[in-house]
């Protein structure tokens, strides 16, 4: 036998012994039940080793670790966190609650931790469970707004979309949680494509947040060119009683190059500041004359003086690179003509 095909047979047995020392739930669970002691000391040491298993792609080497550690300290969430992972990946399920059940009464049962236990109760169909969870956690933490916003975070991860946002609305019944979530709301639906939703969404954020306006249009500005889509965002802002949702429309009239009804609308609130940026925004296309025209109506206007020193120094930036733009744009014969090196009198 040449040494090729022995270093093949060699390969496919130790693959196949590999492969078949994968862990059966019933070595997991024995493992699980062994009351395993690891000094402190060692931990920290046994974490490195099975972390460097797992980005080896040793599963099974580095459950092994993770159970052993999570037997001695389960109360730590860098620990839980990975072994965690793990099992879900092989969808040992009761092996996680049971580990996941010690790691809660490790916490105290702190309700964050048994938002864990709401992950595991959905992973495994137990509707009485998580439905439990999460009613306790509506009745004696809904008026905390960290504790909620975990809660729906496990709850739009793990697809219950309904729920968060049913619970969301519930929460915003509360003073002064007018806008909860609705930012991350606001994105979530942007992301699945729901953009009426996204877009009211944000309203209520702005609504709420009335300096926020820029960083809400820039959001809304992003979405697609679809006519249908702008149409109906377009009706969505005409007919918001938020007070500077206007500017947002504005935005979007400018976005689609409907440029005069975008002036238009600033010119109706008198936002003079908004209209100055306005005429930079068509400085920056190259639309020179709209910028120009309205920055003569800005000195013709009652805008402060500092709006009015800007108008001007913008009129003369204009005028400037309307002189630099013909001076490069002459034709050929007009660049011999004005040339006087090239013109002779000869």
């Amino acid at each position: 036998m040449s040494s090729k095909i022995m270093n093949k047979n060699i390969l496919i047995i130790f693959v196949y012994i590999a492969f078949s020392q994968t862990l059966s739930s019933k070595e997991l669970k024995q493992m699980l039940e062994t009351n395993t002691s690891i000094n402190n000391s060692i931990i920290k040491q046994q974490f490195s080793k099975a972390k460097t298993q797992e980005r080896l792609g040793n599963w099974d080497r580095a459950l092994e670790l993770y159970i052993k550690i999570n037997s001695a300290e389960p109360g730590n969430p860098q620990y839980f966190q990975p072994i965690k992972r793990l099992l879900i990946q092989k969808s040992e399920f009761d092996i996680l609650l049971d580990i996941t059940q010690k790691y809660v009464i490790a916490r105290n049962n702190e309700i964050k931790s048994q938002f864990e236990l709401l992950d595991v109760y959905i992973k495994m169909n137990n509707k009485n469970e998580w439905e439990n969870i999460i009613n306790n956690a509506l009745l004696n933490y809904g008026d905390q707004i960290n504790v909620m916003k975990a809660l729906i975070q496990k709850l739009v991860l793990n697809n219950k979309y309904e729920i968060a946002y049913n619970t969301i609305k519930k929460l915003r019944l509360q003073a002064e949680w007018e806008d909860f979530f609705s930012l991350e709301m606001g994105a979530y639906f942007g992301i699945q494509m729901a953009f009426e939703e996204s877009v009211n969404e944000y309203l209520i954020y702005l609504n709420k947040n009335p300096s926020k306006v820029q960083i809400i249009s820039d959001k809304i500005m992003i979405f697609p060119n679809d006519p249908l889509i702008t149409k109906r965002i377009e009706q969505i802002l005409i007919n918001s009683e938020i007070s500077n949702s206007y500017i947002i429309l504005s935005d979007l009239y400018f976005k689609n190059q409907e440029y005069d009804k975008a002036y238009s609308i600033l010119n109706n609130y008198n936002n003079f500041e908004k209209i100055f940026e306005h005429t930079q925004d068509l400085v920056i296309i190259g639309e020179y004359e709209r910028s120009e025209k309205i920055l003569l109506d800005i000195l013709n206007s009652n805008a402060s003086s500092k709006i009015l020193k800007y108008a001007v120094f913008e009129i003369a930036k204009i005028f400037e690179s309307k002189m630099i733009n013909n001076q490069y744009d002459l034709n050929i014969s007009g660049f011999y003509k004005n040339n006087p090196f090239l013109t002779s009198p000869f």
